[in-house]
C-alpha cells in the first residue's frame, strides 16, 4: 500500500509499538523496515491493560490519521478531541465491535459503542463491519470495505509449487504415516480458540477412525497444555508455529482444518489451499468467518463438543464431499486478493483526503 499511495503523491507513515508478553508468545513480530517502531508504556488499571504510545512528533495538522479501533489504546481519546477541534481528520480501522468480549455490557464495549460514530472516516475490515458501522448511524459514503485479505496469490502460488519430497519430509519429521488423514489446526494457542475442545474433539474422532491425526501448529499460553496432550495421546502432533514454506507444506498435507472457535484469516487460507474448515456457531469468531459459506466451503456445527466431532468425522467419511468442498474453496478464494485489499485501502485513503481537502 506504501507504493501504491507514493504514486498517488501521498506519503503513509506506519507507526507500530514493540509488543507485549502475550503478542512474542505467538512467534510472530516482526520489524517493518520503513515503519517507525514506538515503545509500548503498559498501564495496568482494574485487571486492564492499558497502552500508551507516543506518536505527536509523527502527527501534522491536518493529517488523515488511521488509528485501530481498541478502546485499550489510550493516544486515541486524545487524537479523537484533536479530531473535534479540526487539527487533525481521524479515520478508525478495524472490527466494529470486539468479537471476544464477554458480554455487550462490558465497559470496554461499552465506550466502543459511544465512540464508533466520532471519526472523520472509517475503514471497515470486511462487509461484516461495514453493516455494523452503519447501523450504529455512521454515514455508509464515509465507510471504507477494505475487505481485509492475505497475500492470496502468493499462498496459491506457494500450494501448487509443493513437491511431494516436501510433504513426505514433513510427514517424516513429525512421523505422521503417510496413509494418515490429517486434521489440521493453525493459529494462535489460547481459551479462546477453543484448543481443549479441539483436542477432545480429536479424540472422538480418532476412536472411530483410528488413521486420523491432529496436526497443532501455532504457539501461545496453552502451548504446554499441548505438548502434555501430545505426551499422552498417539494421534495428536504438536508442530509449534510454522512459518512461510513450512506453514504451506503443513496446509499441503491436510485434510480438512479444525477450528473449534474465533476462526479468523485461517478462512482464507482454507479457501486457497483448498482444505475445508469444519468449525462452529463459536462466540469468538473474527469478521473473517463472512468469507465462509457452510455447507459449501465449511462446515458450521453447534456450539458443543459433539456436533463440532460429527462435522469432522461427515466429511472425514465422505470421500465425495470432501473432494467437491475442496474444489468450491479454491473457486471462493478468487474472490479476495491483496491487490484488492491494497486498492480499497489505498483508494479509500485517496477519497477521504480528497473528501475533507486536507
Amino acid at each position: 500500500m506504501k507504493k501504491y499511495l507514493e504514486e498517488k503523491n501521498i506519503e503513509l507513515v506506519l507507526i507500530y509499538g514493540d509488543g507485549d508478553s502475550a503478542d512474542r508468545s505467538k512467534g510472530d513480530l516482526v520489524d517493518i523496515e520503513w515503519g517507525v517502531k514506538i515503545k509500548n508504556r503498559i498501564i495496568s488499571i482494574l485487571e486492564r491493560r492499558l497502552y500508551w504510545q507516543n506518536v505527536f512528533s509523527h502527527i501534522k495538522r491536518g493529517d488523515l490519521v488511521i488509528v485501530e479501533q481498541a478502546s485499550r489504546l489510550i493516544i486515541n481519546y486524545i487524537l479523537q478531541i484533536l479530531s473535534s477541534m479540526k487539527y487533525i481528520r481521524l479515520a478508525y480501522w478495524g472490527h466494529g465491535v470486539n468479537y471476544m468480549a464477554k458480554s455487550d455490557n462490558d465497559i470496554a464495549e461499552i465506550i466502543k459503542r459511544k465512540l464508533i460514530t466520532k471519526v472523520d472516516w472509517w475503514f471497515a475490515y470486511n462487509q461484516a463491519t461495514v453493516k455494523i458501522v452503519e447501523s450504529a448511524g455512521y454515514p455508509r459514503n464515509k465507510i471504507t470495505d477494505v475487505q481485509n485479505s492475505i497475500d492470496v496469490d502468493a499462498l496459491r502460488e506457494g500450494i501448487n509449487s509443493v513437491s511431494f519430497s516436501e510433504t513426505e519430509s514433513l510427514k517424516k519429521i513429525l512421523e505422521i504415516d503417510k496413509n494418515s488423514r490429517i486434521i489440521l489446526y493453525i493459529g494462535g494457542l489460547y481459551q479462546e480458540k477453543g484448543i481443549v475442545e479441539l483436542i477432545e474433539a480429536s479424540k472422538i474422532v480418532n476412536r472411530l477412525y483410528p488413521d486420523t491425526i491432529l496436526l497443532i501448529v501455532g504457539s501461545g499460553p496453552l502451548k504446554e497444555y499441548v505438548k502434555q496432550e501430545e505426551r499422552k495421546s498417539e494421534h495428536i502432533r504438536f508442530a509449534g508455529p510454522l512459518f512461510g514454506r513450512d506453514k504451506i507444506v503443513a496446509l499441503k498435507i491436510a485434510d480438512v482444518i479444525a477450528m473449534y472457535d474465533a476462526v479468523g484469516l485461517v478462512a482464507l487460507d482454507s479457501l486457497t489451499a483448498g482444505v475445508p474448515i469444519i468449525t462452529t456457531e463459536g462466540k469468538n469468531h473474527g469478521p473473517e468467518i463472512e468469507y465462509l459459506i457452510n455447507g459449501k466451503t465449511s462446515i458450521i456445527t453447534n456450539y458443543n463438543l459433539e456436533s463440532f466431532a460429527d462435522g469432522i468425522i461427515r466429511l472425514i467419511k465422505s470421500k465425495e464431499e470432501l473432494d467437491n468442498m475442496k474444489m468450491e474453496n479454491i473457486r471462493e478464494s478468487y474472490n479476495y486478493s491483496m491487490v484488492k485489499m491494497v486498492n480499497n485501502f489505498g483508494g479509500g485513503i485517496e477519497y477521504a483526503i480528497k473528501y475533507y481537502k486536507i
